[in-house]
Order: structure tokens, then C-alpha cells, then sequence
């Protein structure tokens, strides 16, 4: 009985983890639709002088992306203009450092990869953060269906003088010029 109890503790534990929870410094592909659940370090107060590294990545990369939701996002607050503890993220070639409660919740990447890095210094810490990264098919497109229109047959007329006509949006007609010679009588 008491096996019983403890496998199901442990199966609730598992189950607010989440599958898809990320530790700190790891590396977690996942599908689209699939949800990323990721932490500061120490969750829910975080401790001085840590470094993490998490690095999610949707396959296929160039036909998907990921939207921030962070419910939960305390780091120390900016001081003289600089984050000392804060969360970084690095997606589509660009890097934006987060702290205080300035969260990167709603971001929307334009890829399936992004890094973030959680950094504290050697002083104030808070509470931390909690985002969920969600991964997405980007839209289909598909390029407007081309029509091509042939103007009607192309007539060619010749007399005495010569007349070419053609058929279409546009006309060009064309006429030989004509000389007169007068021969007086001998």
C-alpha cells in the first residue's frame, strides 16, 4: 500500500513539472504545437552568482516559431540603467536583456530557435520567472495562380500598298509610300 502511495505522489510531481520542462543549461527540441516550460534557477527565489543557459528549438526551424507567455517574471530592477540579474534572449540574430518585471511575455520569434540566458550577480535577487514558449507552423503562403492571355491571329494584307495589321490592345498599321513619275510626250 505504501508503494502504491508513493508512485502516485510521484506521478503528480512529474505531472506539474511538465514534460517538457527545461533544467538549466540543456538543450530541448520539440514539435509544433508542443509547449516549453522554462524557469529561473532556483524557481521561486533564485540565488546570487548563477548562470543559465536553456536553448529550445521547433523542427523544422525555418518553417516555425515561438511566442513568450510569462506569467511570473521578478528579477532585481535596473540600477543606473543596467540589468545586474537578468534574463536574455537571443532569437533571429538578435539579443534583448529582461529584468526587473520588464518580462519578454507576448515576444513572438521569427525562427524555431531561441537562447535564453539567466544571469544574477552577487547581491539582490528576487523571485525569478516562469515562461512558457510555445511552438508554432509558420502560415502557408501560396503565390496568386498566373494567367496569360495570347491576342487573336495576326493578318498581313499586300497590295500596291503594304498594310500590315495586327490584332491585340495595340494596332500598328504600316504604308509603303507611293511615287509618281510623269513621263511628258516626245
Amino acid at each position: 500500500m505504501k508503494c502504491f502511495k508513493i508512485t502516485i505522489v510521484m506521478a503528480l510531481v512529474a505531472s506539474t513539472l511538465g514534460a517538457d520542462f527545461m533544467a538549466c543549461d540543456t538543450v530541448k527540441t520539440v514539435s509544433v504545437g508542443d509547449r516549453v516550460d522554462i524557469e529561473s534557477f532556483g524557481y521561486p527565489t533564485y540565488p546570487n552568482n548563477k548562470r543559465c543557459q536553456y536553448e529550445a528549438v521547433c523542427d523544422p526551424r525555418e518553417s516555425t516559431y515561438f511566442t513568450f507567455n510569462c506569467p511570473v517574471f521578478e528579477l532585481e530592477p535596473k540600477s543606473s540603467g543596467t540589468c545586474n540579474d537578468y534574463a536574455q534572449i537571443n532569437h533571429s540574430g538578435s539579443a534583448t536583456q529582461y529584468c526587473g518585471t520588464d518580462s519578454p511575455h507576448g515576444i513572438t520569434t521569427t525562427d524555431g530557435f531561441v537562447r535564453i540566458t539567466f544571469k544574477s550577480d552577487s547581491s539582490t535577487n528576487a523571485q525569478g520567472f516562469r515562461c512558457y514558449l510555445t511552438c508554432h507552423a509558420k502560415p502557408t503562403t501560396t503565390a496568386p495562380a498566373t494567367t496569360t492571355t495570347t491576342a487573336a491571329a495576326t493578318t498581313t494584307t499586300t497590295a500596291a500598298a503594304t498594310t500590315t495589321t495586327t490584332e491585340a490592345a495595340t494596332t500598328t498599321t504600316t504604308v509603303a509610300p507611293t511615287t509618281t513619275t510623269t513621263v511628258a510626250p516626245t
